[in-house]
């Protein structure tokens, strides 16, 4: 109880509130080039196997929910033009991509009360290797994910062995949507940070991050179930609507994770 007090009064203290808006415009601004690449690059493979779109879908739905569709309508327009998407996209991502883990250094920097940060050109260095390691996960993940999608086909089938695996399948995806969020949490804690955090907080951290974009799925899925204004928010709205909320939300979850990892480095 008094670490989460202690965390409460230094997300504050840092005015964490601040911090998570920031966080958020910068998630907004690298997520759509960011997928724009991604889907580019497996649209290669889209025109040779439609696994991959099952595959680009189930990331999507798991790392955005509620507004993985504004998403997903654009995939057969992407896949048509997908080499100028990935040239143009690459370079709206590397750009965007910079700032983003710029400003995640500066706000773990400033949690964790880092009196030295990185060199500028040191800084970029990481930043760079964790754009590529970001990208990287990613991409394994939608190829995980097309192998389950062709194996989930493969099992429907046959309508005995189709439904006696479908919760199997289910607790998959939730196993791999977990440890996709844990890993983004870990390459980001470990590798942004100035000042590397002790195994400890670092755990610590990556868990509660972990639990609360997870949590997230749920309570957007109630959200969504119970407001009824809802209704109105229709279509590509309703969309950018929910990925709005949800990149603040992903933000605060970020802040309030290093806040309390912080807290617990000091040894409070």
């Amino acid at each position: 109880m008094r670490i989460l007090i202690a965390a409460f009064k230094k997300f504050f203290r840092v005015n964490g509130l601040l911090l998570a808006s920031g966080l958020a415009f910068d998630i907004i601004l690298c997520c759509i080039p960011f997928f724009f690449v991604i889907i580019a690059i497996m649209g290669y493979v889209l025109s040779s196997s439609a696994s991959a779109v099952a595959g680009v879908e189930g990331v999507l739905q798991q790392f955005l929910p509620n507004s993985h569709q504004l998403f997903i309508e654009s995939l057969p327009g992407i896949v048509a033009k997908r080499t100028l998407y990935s040239l143009v996209g690459l370079g709206f991502f590397a750009f965007s991509s910079s700032v983003a883990f710029s400003s995640v250094r500066t706000a773990l920097d400033t949690i964790f009360d880092v009196k030295r940060p990185r060199n500028f050109f040191v800084g970029k260095g990481v930043d760079l290797l964790l754009m590529l390691a970001v990208s990287g996960l990613f991409l394994l993940v939608v190829g995980l994910e097309s192998t389950l999608a062709v194996l989930r086909g493969i099992s429907q089938s046959f309508p005995l062995v189709g439904q006696w695996m479908a919760p199997g399948w289910a607790l998959i995806g939730h196993l791999l949507g977990f440890g996709l969020t844990w890993s983004l949490f870990y390459l980001i804690f470990r590798f942004c940070p100035s000042q590397r955090l002790g195994r400890r907080p670092l755990m610590i951290a990556c868990l509660i991050g972990t639990v609360l974009l997870e949590f997230s799925k749920w309570f957007f899925a109630w959200y969504v179930a119970r407001v009824k204004f809802y209704a109105v928010l229709s279509g590509a709205l309703g969309g950018i609507f929910f990925f709005l909320l949800w990149a603040y939300y992903a933000s605060m979850a970020f802040i309030i994770s290093a806040t309390i990892a912080a807290v617990v480095k000091r040894g409070k």
